[in-house]
């Protein structure tokens, strides 16, 4: 990018979108974020992986001058640094009301603190509290919150990431949605996963953080996803693109559809940013 250029910022989700469904970077992929970034591009990546694991997903890929929003937005990594900017998790009072939304009922219920996958008992959550009985014999840092006293003696200590919802029936999510003050409840993968996270700190939130300091045009703000948690950013910016194994209601939500995440439809975008670089440099 030359002197008085325009910075181009892409947004980047992982899992289901710049990763195929090994888990792994596509080569092709690869190779494009790199030119991105060489050609001047401010590269988000905005994912709900850890930073390490975020990290080991893009290995190769230079990050330097980016930034990383883990957690689905809980987090903001910039550039290589360790410590992140911690965002509000979700609101106690939200996580109350989702469970008391769920109890004696059969779903599987996980409350996913700062350093926890906690499965409250008292709910009737046998299934999902088996789940993390067996988590805990391999040493996963899971465990069983048997009263909401307990939970909210956790929850004055560590904030609340995020919250699961299995088994939640489709025509009930508007309900759910309903009962929370601070927070959005949206599926999040082909198994029906409901995930509750805070307005405050979700993707859209942290990314907006990071454009406003950077002041980076809307117009050249490109954005790329697959999920649910991706919809408020894919809404939020013209150009926006889904990848084609995206949920039907993230494909409503973008601008575009691309190729899959198996097809390298990352790839495509960025080629994409591309020609609107060398049209607008035409024009100019």
């Amino acid at each position: 990018m030359t002197s008085g250029e325009e910075t181009y910022a892409l947004v980047i989700d992982l899992d289901g979108t710049a990763l195929d469904d090994k888990g792994l970077l596509p080569d092709l992929n690869r190779e494009a974020l790199n030119r991105f970034v060489g050609d001047g591009g401010f590269l988000i990546v905005s994912t709900g992986r850890t930073r390490i694991s975020a990290f080991s997903a893009l290995d190769g890929v230079d990050l330097a001058a980016g930034c990383l929003t883990c957690d689905n937005g809980c987090t903001i990594y910039r550039g290589l640094e360790l410590a992140g900017v911690r965002l509000p998790g979700v609101a106690p009072s939200d996580v109350e009301a989702v469970l008391a939304f769920c109890r004696d009922r059969s779903f599987r219920v996980n409350v996913f603190t700062e350093t926890r996958n906690c499965a409250p008992l008292y709910l009737g959550n046998i299934v999902q509290c088996f789940a993390n009985a067996v988590r805990c014999l391999v040493g996963a840092k899971s465990c069983i919150v048997t009263t909401l006293r307990a939970l909210r003696l956790l929850m004055s200590e560590e904030r609340v990431k995020k919250v699961w919802v299995r088994g939640l029936p489709a025509d009930e999510l508007g309900d759910l949605n309903k009962a929370l003050s601070s927070s959005n409840a949206y599926v999040i993968n082909d198994y029906g996963v409901v995930e509750i996270g805070s307005v405050e700190s979700s993707k859209l939130a942290a990314v907006n953080l990071i454009l406003k300091e950077k002041r980076v045009d809307p117009s050249h703000v490109y954005v790329v996803g697959d999920d649910g948690n991706d919809i408020g950013l894919l809404r939020s910016y013209p150009n926006s693109f889904a990848v084609a194994n995206s949920r039907s209601e993230v494909m409503e939500a973008a601008s575009y559809v691309v190729s899959s995440n198996n097809d390298c439809g990352v790839a495509e975008v960025v080629e994409r940013i591309e020609a609107d670089r060398k049209s607008e440099k035409a024009w100019s």
